[in-house]
């Protein structure tokens, strides 16, 4: 559900997606770059309704599998250039988004104002 506000935001994507970037925790990261955060509530809401009818689509043909409250891949997506840069930077960015939501919860939805 926090995945695709995240990829909406280019600099955050652009950021994250450097191979010199390491990520230390989501705290510090917010203090650094509390302008990634300003209208992510709305990124949220906005997208809530196309990543729920996608996890759906990825379920039901059994492309990944929901469980203990997140999603995991069963057959993985090769990226290519044919895809495109952005398909490219968001794939290099990856593993910074996972561990950038892979904290507490409830402190990535206070601080980015998510409403539940």
């Amino acid at each position: 559900m926090l995945i695709l506000p995240i990829v909406a935001h280019r600099g955050m994507v652009k950021q994250l997606s450097h191979a010199r970037f390491r990520f230390i925790g989501f705290e510090q990261y917010f203090i650094e770059h509390a302008e990634f955060f300003y209208n992510f509530g709305e990124r949220y809401t906005a997208n809530l309704a196309p990543t729920v009818n996608a996890l759906q689509l990825l379920n039901e043909i059994r492309a990944l599998k929901l469980q203990n409250g997140g999603a995991a891949s069963l057959t993985p997506i090769p990226i290519d250039k044919a895809m495109g840069n952005r398909a490219d930077r968001i794939h290099r960015a990856s593993a910074n988004i996972a561990d950038l939501i892979s904290g507490s919860t409830e402190i990535f939805y206070l601080n980015s104002r998510i409403e539940l």
